[in-house]
């Protein structure tokens, strides 16, 4: 007899009949546990079980060449997808919850029925069943879980092209796909986590503040019920591809040994070691007819000069007190030099970028840079301005019999331009400068040495000086290389033994018509201009040569044609489908790409190219039937080179118009622009708050935390639990020496001053903690009473919360968290 016939034959039918049941239930409890533990799994991964997608997957269907609808479509996919899960996690631990109480109500009865040891033998016995029934049924999905997650993956369409490791490390398949995306592929943020609320109000509050002020508490009150809800709505819940971020984060911050940079070209990812990278840049700098080591920081030095020179030009009338102000600087932070792999070289060296942001020169280079680009507007006569306008020139031109196209580029032009070539040119066309400035020729020519003679950088601590050449990245290198360009065509091509019939230039590429025996001879002549300027030349290959975006093809009959190119290096990565870019720009930007295939290409090559698009926008996770939509619809009101027209200056009244940002957030950001949409003379540009970018490393040199100006800062008392928070406009070491002098000289000047001097209060000033940056004053100031009103224990005046409004009180308390180490700059 088996275990429930003896229990029958003993102890009666319904002691056996409640066993048969509590066996049963507990099987159902086994399984259902696990079910939910799976559920919750797939939601914290951002994964839909099969059945969930094949629900909506007719949603799909809605997408058009509408960015509204698509945008429609996609937020009620996601929402309505995310609803059915968590409302199956809610049936589920329902039922988890009954299944309990039925089996605590069947123990409870069997205690009557059966005695104390036969029915603790029988729990024991089905405990082990459990035990069993959940590690077998957990084990099937957990299997089942890892295929869903495979198959999301895979649905994330990527290319090999697009991640270039050069390192030994085994990078796992779901963060080389998170880094494949590359650093401009956008996530939707989570409230708080990855967009502050206090940052998302600035964004707001700065917006509100243009409007009438009668109106302001209204539009608070509506923004703020619209955060409210979003952030109570969306707390907890992300994307899968916001799973894959957060453990590609994880990763690379347990590997510090690797560094995740862009390349040179191409729009490609690149993972090289740390090692690798410093040997490549050290093999650079080590360059001594280019770079010279620095005994100290020219900061300071370069800092009084430029300063000086603005107060030179302000004296002598040529500028005014605004421009003056503007030029001169008091915060100033080094240039920092960086390197960007070269992937299609052999040894794939590094080019050289120097970020002159921030740099002592910087707003000096840009004046003198629009100086030269006025006065030389109608002396570049061969350059083109673009494709489309090279396109309008060159199709159906007729090359003469005999003659072939070839390319000439010129080797590292920004890095050979010497200072004496340039000197030489200003003073020959001086005509034109002078036309333009008031500034004598002398001193127009000090500062352009001035500027040649403040190239340098900081490389991991030390100081370098570019001895010649000019900076990639320098504002005035650009317009340099234009002029001098210009220059030697107007000197190589009269020297040429032979007529030219094209001729054209973009920067330093250069597209030639030439007879079929002169390539020698061409590049011996533009070799011969300037002992450091050096060109290569690319012959014809299947009867064309590429510039820029085109390839030019010498078809029957001599004649030219155009076709959409793209460089071996192109790695054909655009914005993402799966990208938290907004549909708009999305949609543009295919629209646009094929509106500028069809203006580039000639009609013969038309359909080549646009399947080719077709396939590569494919490759970028956009469906077909989606990008053929875009084709086949009416064309946007776009500009020639297939970019939305942009928006007038000013409105129908003269007003101008003044740019304002939001962060881009689903379901949020549009709710917040219908509400802010009548105040008026505003242009909101939606930013990405949460890229791929933000784990890939930090290649130029950290500027030091008391070097850094429009920062909001945290200051703690050495004697007690008190802070001190302040704003400034500075870099944060003279503000923090303002705060000692106040301390010992001035103690009604600010709380900190008051504080110490009352009591006798040392500040721990070397201490001093930043908790955001933003370059915009009003978004400054808010950001820091926000960070007052988090801090219980400021010791801050009253006033310096005056313009709080009290209908933020609750959505900020949601946001109050101490700040970590890793301050987020606003975007402003």
């Amino acid at each position: 007899m088996g275990f429930f016939e003896d229990v029958e034959s003993s102890y009666g039918v319904d002691a056996s009949r409640k066993m048969k049941l509590w066996a049963h239930l507990n099987t159902k409890f086994a399984k259902m546990t696990s079910r939910r533990n799976f559920l919750l799994r797939c939601r914290t991964a951002g994964i839909f079980p099969r059945h969930i997608v094949q629900n909506v997957k007719c949603l799909t269907n809605l997408l058009s060449d509408d960015a509204e609808n698509n945008r429609k479509v996609s937020l009620f996919n996601n929402k309505i997808s995310a609803r059915i899960l968590s409302m199956e996690i809610s049936f589920t631990i329902k039922r988890i919850g009954v299944l309990s109480s039925n089996l605590e109500q069947l123990k409870t009865k069997l205690s009557g029925l059966v005695p104390e040891g036969i029915l603790e033998r029988f729990l024991h016995t089905q405990n082990k069943s459990y035990k069993t029934i959940y590690s077998n049924n957990n084990k099937n999905l957990n299997k089942k879980f890892w295929d869903l997650k495979k198959q999301k993956i895979q649905s994330i369409k990527i290319k090999d092209e697009w991640l270039h490791n050069l390192t030994t490390t085994q990078i796992p398949t779901d963060i080389k796909v998170i880094l494949s995306l590359g650093p401009k592929f956008s996530l939707a943020p989570l409230p708080i986590i990855d967009s502050p609320i206090k940052n998302i109000i600035a964004d707001v509050e700065n917006i509100i503040g243009l409007a009438p002020t009668a109106t302001q508490n209204i539009l608070r009150a509506k923004c703020t019920n619209a955060i409210t809800n979003y952030v109570h709505t969306h707390k907890g819940s992300h994307s899968f591809e916001h799973h894959l971020f957060t453990k590609a984060k994880k990763y690379t911050r347990a590997h510090d040994d690797l560094i995740i940079t862009a390349a040179d070209k191409g729009n490609i990812t690149v993972v090289l070691s740390v090692d690798q990278y410093e040997h490549k840049m050290n093999l650079l700098l080590q360059d001594s007819s280019i770079y010279k080591q620095l005994t100290k920081d020219p900061t300071n030095e370069t800092q009084n000069k430029n300063n000086k020179i603005i107060k030179q030009l302000k004296d002598l009338g040529i500028i005014d007190g605004a421009t003056a102000r503007q030029l001169t600087t008091y915060k100033a932070v080094p240039p920092r030099i960086y390197g960007l792999p070269k992937v299609h070289k052999p040894d794939i060296p590094l080019r050289p970028i120097v970020s002159t942001i921030g740099s002592p020169t910087a707003e000096l280079s840009h004046f003198m840079t629009r100086i030269l680009t006025e006065a030389f507007s109608n002396f570049i006569s061969y350059s083109i301005a673009d494709s489309f306008q090279f396109s309008r020139q060159i199709n159906n031109l007729i090359l003469p019999q005999g003659y072939k196209l070839v390319s000439l580029d010129a080797v590292s032009l920004f890095t050979n331009i010497s200072l004496d070539l340039v000197m030489q040119i200003i003073q020959s066309e001086w005509s034109r400068i002078q036309q333009i400035t008031d500034i004598e020729m002398p001193l127009f020519l000090s500062i352009i040495k001035f500027l040649f003679d403040s190239s340098y950088f900081t490389f991991r601590g030390s100081f370098f000086s570019q001895i010649f050449g000019c900076a990639m990245g320098n504002k005035i290198s650009s317009i340099l290389a234009l002029i001098i360009m210009t220059v030697l065509l107007n000197y190589c091509i009269p020297l040429l033994p032979f007529h030219t019939p094209i001729v054209y230039q973009y920067v330093d590429d250069l597209l030639l018509a030439i007879p079929d025996d002169m390539t020698a001879e061409t590049l011996t002549v533009f070799n011969s201009f300037d002992q450091h300027i050096k060109f290569t030349v690319e012959e014809e290959t299947d009867n064309g040569v590429p510039f820029l975006d085109t390839k030019v093809v010498r078809c029957t009959d001599n004649v030219i044609k155009l076709d959409w190119y793209q460089k071996p290096t192109s790695s054909g990565r655009y914005i993402h489908y799966k990208s938290n870019h907004s549909w708009s720009v999305k949609t543009n930007l295919i629209k646009g790409m094929f509106k500028r295939v069809k203006n580039i290409c000639h009609p013969d090559f038309l359909k080549s190219a646009e399947e080719r698009l077709l396939n590569i926008f494919e490759d970028n996770g956009y469906p077909r039937m989606f990008l053929e939509r875009c084709l086949h619809a009416l064309p946007l009101d776009l500009s020639e080179d297939g970019s939305p027209t942009e928006e007038p200056a000013t409105t129908a009244q003269n007003e101008p118009i003044k740019y304002v940002s939001l962060p881009l957030l689903p379901s949020l950001t549009r709710k917040l622009t219908n509400i802010l949409k009548d105040v008026k003379n505003i242009k909101i540009a939606k930013y990405n708050p949460l890229t791929v970018g933000r784990i890939f490393s930090h290649v130029k040199d950290r500027i030091p935390i008391m070097s850094k100006s429009d920062v909001v800062y945290r200051i703690s008392c050495g004697n007690c639990n008190s802070v001190y928070i302040g704003q400034t406009s500075q870099c944060l070491k003279k503000r923090i020496a303002i705060h000692k002098s106040d301390a010992k000289l001035r103690p009604d000047r600010c709380a900190l001053a008051n504080h110490a001097s009352s009591l006798g209060h040392k500040f721990k000033f070397d201490e001093a903690e930043i908790l955001c940056l933003n370059s915009d004053y009003n978004k400054r100031t808010f950001l820091e009473m926000c960070f007052i009103n988090e801090n219980e224990n400021n010791i801050n005046r009253k006033t310096d919360l005056g313009n709080l409004s009290a209908i933020y009180s609750y959505i900020l308390s949601l946001d109050k968290r101490p700040a970590d180490d890793h301050t987020v700059d606003v975007i402003t």
